[in-house]
Protein backbone atom coordinates (compact mmCIF):
# COMPACT_ATOMS: atom_id res chain seq x y z
CA UNK A 1 0.00 0.00 0.00
CA UNK A 2 1.27 3.45 -0.83
CA UNK A 3 2.20 5.87 1.86
CA UNK A 4 -0.67 8.19 1.04
CA UNK A 5 -3.18 5.34 1.03
CA UNK A 6 -2.01 4.20 4.43
CA UNK A 7 -2.56 7.75 5.68
CA UNK A 8 -6.06 7.86 4.23
CA UNK A 9 -7.07 4.88 6.32
CA UNK A 10 -6.42 6.72 9.56
CA UNK A 11 -9.19 8.96 10.80
CA UNK A 12 -8.65 11.19 13.80
CA UNK A 13 -5.53 9.37 15.04
CA UNK A 14 -3.09 11.44 17.09
CA UNK A 15 0.50 11.19 18.17
CA UNK A 16 2.35 13.57 20.44
CA UNK A 17 6.06 14.11 19.85
CA UNK A 18 8.65 15.95 21.86
CA UNK A 19 9.92 18.61 19.47
CA UNK A 20 13.48 18.48 20.75
CA UNK A 21 13.73 14.70 21.11
CA UNK A 22 12.48 11.31 19.96
CA UNK A 23 8.76 10.46 19.52
CA UNK A 24 7.11 10.13 22.91
CA UNK A 25 4.58 7.51 21.78
CA UNK A 26 5.16 4.82 19.10
CA UNK A 27 2.81 4.94 16.13
CA UNK A 28 0.57 1.86 16.02
CA UNK A 29 -1.59 2.64 12.98
CA UNK A 30 0.60 4.92 10.89
CA UNK A 31 4.23 4.52 9.74
CA UNK A 32 6.41 6.32 12.26
CA UNK A 33 8.32 7.95 9.38
CA UNK A 34 5.26 10.08 8.59
CA UNK A 35 5.09 11.46 12.12
CA UNK A 36 8.82 12.04 12.03
CA UNK A 37 8.40 13.89 8.68
CA UNK A 38 5.91 16.29 10.27
CA UNK A 39 8.08 16.80 13.31
CA UNK A 40 11.16 17.45 11.17
CA UNK A 41 9.30 19.94 8.97
CA UNK A 42 8.08 21.89 12.00
CA UNK A 43 11.59 21.99 13.43
CA UNK A 44 12.94 23.32 10.13
CA UNK A 45 10.14 25.85 9.58
CA UNK A 46 10.10 27.11 13.18
CA UNK A 47 13.63 26.60 14.58
CA UNK A 48 12.91 28.95 17.48
CA UNK A 49 10.42 26.37 18.78
CA UNK A 50 12.95 23.54 19.03
CA UNK A 51 13.21 24.13 22.75
CA UNK A 52 13.24 21.63 25.58
CA UNK A 53 9.74 20.66 26.66
CA UNK A 54 7.86 21.77 23.54
CA UNK A 55 5.48 19.16 22.14
CA UNK A 56 4.11 18.56 18.65
CA UNK A 57 0.60 17.11 18.39
CA UNK A 58 -0.20 15.52 15.04
CA UNK A 59 -3.70 14.45 14.03
CA UNK A 60 -4.97 13.08 10.71
CA UNK A 61 -8.41 14.04 9.43
CA UNK A 62 -9.86 11.93 6.60
CA UNK A 63 -13.09 13.88 6.10
CA UNK A 64 -15.16 10.73 6.20
CA UNK A 65 -18.26 12.91 5.81
CA UNK A 66 -17.05 14.57 2.61
CA UNK A 67 -15.35 12.94 -0.35
CA UNK A 68 -14.86 16.37 -1.94
CA UNK A 69 -12.33 17.51 0.66
CA UNK A 70 -8.74 16.24 0.68
CA UNK A 71 -7.32 14.58 3.79
CA UNK A 72 -5.57 16.97 6.13
CA UNK A 73 -2.81 16.80 8.69
CA UNK A 74 -3.27 19.06 11.70
CA UNK A 75 -0.25 20.10 13.75
CA UNK A 76 -0.09 21.93 17.07
CA UNK A 77 3.09 22.96 18.86
CA UNK A 78 2.69 23.48 22.59
CA UNK A 79 5.16 25.01 25.00
CA UNK A 80 6.07 23.65 28.43
CA UNK A 81 3.23 23.52 30.92
CA UNK A 82 3.17 26.49 33.33
CA UNK A 83 2.88 26.09 37.06
CA UNK A 84 -0.32 24.61 38.41
CA UNK A 85 -1.13 27.99 39.89
CA UNK A 86 -1.34 29.29 36.31
CA UNK A 87 -3.64 26.53 35.18
CA UNK A 88 -1.09 23.93 34.16
CA UNK A 89 -2.20 23.90 30.49
CA UNK A 90 0.51 23.86 27.83
CA UNK A 91 0.13 27.02 25.70
CA UNK A 92 -0.27 26.76 21.93
CA UNK A 93 2.73 28.30 20.18
CA UNK A 94 1.91 27.44 16.56
CA UNK A 95 -0.93 25.57 14.88
CA UNK A 96 -0.94 24.39 11.30
CA UNK A 97 -2.79 22.39 8.66
CA UNK A 98 -1.35 20.46 5.73
CA UNK A 99 -3.94 20.15 2.97
CA UNK A 100 -2.80 16.61 2.22
CA UNK A 101 -0.77 14.04 4.15
CA UNK A 102 3.01 14.23 4.13
CA UNK A 103 4.69 12.13 1.49
CA UNK A 104 8.03 11.85 -0.28
CA UNK A 105 7.10 15.21 -1.81
CA UNK A 106 5.21 18.05 -0.17
CA UNK A 107 1.41 18.08 -0.50
CA UNK A 108 -0.73 20.75 -2.11
CA UNK A 109 -0.51 23.42 0.59
CA UNK A 110 -0.02 24.19 4.26
CA UNK A 111 -0.85 27.11 6.49
CA UNK A 112 0.31 28.04 9.96
CA UNK A 113 -0.86 30.48 12.58
CA UNK A 114 0.00 31.67 16.05
CA UNK A 115 -2.52 32.44 18.78
CA UNK A 116 -4.04 35.89 18.80
CA UNK A 117 -1.53 38.21 20.43
CA UNK A 118 -0.14 41.71 20.37
CA UNK A 119 1.87 41.14 17.18
CA UNK A 120 -1.15 39.78 15.33
CA UNK A 121 -3.29 42.71 16.41
CA UNK A 122 -0.62 45.25 15.47
CA UNK A 123 -0.15 43.80 12.02
CA UNK A 124 -3.91 43.66 11.49
CA UNK A 125 -4.20 47.32 12.49
CA UNK A 126 -1.61 48.27 9.87
CA UNK A 127 -3.40 46.18 7.22
CA UNK A 128 -6.72 47.82 8.02
CA UNK A 129 -5.18 51.30 7.99
CA UNK A 130 -3.51 50.63 4.64
CA UNK A 131 -6.77 49.36 3.18
CA UNK A 132 -8.43 52.65 4.14
CA UNK A 133 -5.63 54.69 2.55
CA UNK A 134 -5.29 53.69 -1.12
CA UNK A 135 -2.96 56.64 -1.59
CA UNK A 136 -0.32 55.05 0.66
CA UNK A 137 3.12 54.48 -0.84
CA UNK A 138 5.69 51.85 0.15
CA UNK A 139 7.29 54.48 2.37
CA UNK A 140 4.01 55.04 4.23
CA UNK A 141 3.68 51.32 4.87
CA UNK A 142 7.27 51.02 6.06
CA UNK A 143 6.71 53.83 8.58
CA UNK A 144 3.55 52.13 9.84
CA UNK A 145 5.31 48.77 10.21
CA UNK A 146 8.22 50.35 12.09
CA UNK A 147 5.70 52.02 14.36
CA UNK A 148 4.26 48.64 15.43
CA UNK A 149 7.67 47.03 15.87
CA UNK A 150 7.91 44.84 12.77
CA UNK A 151 11.37 43.28 12.40
CA UNK A 152 11.19 42.77 8.64
CA UNK A 153 9.39 45.55 6.76
CA UNK A 154 10.27 46.33 3.16
CA UNK A 155 13.38 48.38 4.03
CA UNK A 156 14.93 45.44 5.92
CA UNK A 157 15.21 43.08 2.98
CA UNK A 158 18.81 42.10 3.69
CA UNK A 159 17.98 41.27 7.29
CA UNK A 160 15.06 39.11 6.16
CA UNK A 161 17.25 37.30 3.62
CA UNK A 162 19.88 36.57 6.29
CA UNK A 163 17.40 34.79 8.51
CA UNK A 164 15.40 33.16 5.69
CA UNK A 165 17.78 30.26 4.90
CA UNK A 166 15.65 28.47 2.29
CA UNK A 167 17.99 25.47 2.37
CA UNK A 168 16.19 24.27 5.50
CA UNK A 169 13.18 23.41 3.31
CA UNK A 170 15.17 21.37 0.77
CA UNK A 171 14.69 18.00 2.56
CA UNK A 172 10.92 18.49 2.28
CA UNK A 173 10.42 20.39 -0.99
CA UNK A 174 13.35 19.14 -3.07
CA UNK A 175 16.74 20.47 -4.15
CA UNK A 176 16.36 24.24 -4.53
CA UNK A 177 17.29 25.49 -8.00
CA UNK A 178 15.95 29.06 -8.03
CA UNK A 179 14.75 31.56 -5.40
CA UNK A 180 12.83 34.79 -5.90
CA UNK A 181 11.99 37.01 -2.92
CA UNK A 182 9.65 39.99 -2.97
CA UNK A 183 7.76 42.07 -0.43
CA UNK A 184 4.05 42.30 -1.18
CA UNK A 185 1.20 44.15 0.41
CA UNK A 186 -1.24 45.48 -2.20
CA UNK A 187 -2.23 44.52 -5.71
CA UNK A 188 -2.80 47.51 -8.03
CA UNK A 189 -5.97 45.93 -9.40
CA UNK A 190 -7.43 45.45 -5.89
CA UNK A 191 -6.06 48.16 -3.55
CA UNK A 192 -8.69 47.38 -0.93
CA UNK A 193 -7.11 43.95 -0.35
CA UNK A 194 -4.02 44.19 1.82
CA UNK A 195 -1.83 41.20 2.72
CA UNK A 196 1.53 42.25 4.11
CA UNK A 197 4.58 40.02 4.01
CA UNK A 198 7.41 38.38 2.11
CA UNK A 199 6.59 36.10 -0.81
CA UNK A 200 9.31 33.59 -1.60
CA UNK A 201 9.08 31.60 -4.83
CA UNK A 202 11.10 28.39 -4.96
CA UNK A 203 11.81 26.13 -7.89
CA UNK A 204 12.89 22.70 -6.73
CA UNK A 205 14.04 19.49 -8.40
CA UNK A 206 13.37 15.94 -7.28
CA UNK A 207 16.12 13.30 -7.53
CA UNK A 208 14.37 11.85 -10.60
CA UNK A 209 14.41 15.24 -12.34
CA UNK A 210 10.87 16.58 -12.01
CA UNK A 211 10.56 20.29 -11.22
CA UNK A 212 8.07 21.74 -8.73
CA UNK A 213 7.43 25.38 -7.88
CA UNK A 214 6.31 26.61 -4.48
CA UNK A 215 5.25 29.90 -2.91
CA UNK A 216 6.14 30.49 0.74
CA UNK A 217 4.68 33.47 2.58
CA UNK A 218 6.29 34.95 5.71
CA UNK A 219 4.78 37.60 7.97
CA UNK A 220 6.84 40.79 8.56
CA UNK A 221 6.65 41.00 12.36
CA UNK A 222 9.15 38.20 13.05
CA UNK A 223 9.58 36.57 9.65
CA UNK A 224 7.62 33.44 10.52
CA UNK A 225 6.22 31.09 7.90
CA UNK A 226 2.50 31.45 7.28
CA UNK A 227 1.72 29.58 4.04
CA UNK A 228 3.21 27.11 1.61
CA UNK A 229 1.47 26.66 -1.74
CA UNK A 230 2.23 24.62 -4.81
CA UNK A 231 2.71 27.20 -7.57
CA UNK A 232 0.84 25.91 -10.61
Amino acid sequence: MSRSNSLLRIGGSMLVLVLSGAPAVPAQTLPIRDYVWVKAFMRAAFPELAAHGNLVEVSFDDHFDSEALPPRVRVTVRGPAPAKAEGGVQPVLVSGTFASPPDSAFGDSAEFDTPEGDDTRRLRSVSEEAAHHPEWTDEDLVKALHRVGAEYPLDRREAFLRQLDVTRFAPFLGAIQHVQVEFIWRRPEAPEIVMIGWRVRLETAAPWGSVTRYILFFEPMHGRLRNVLTDQ
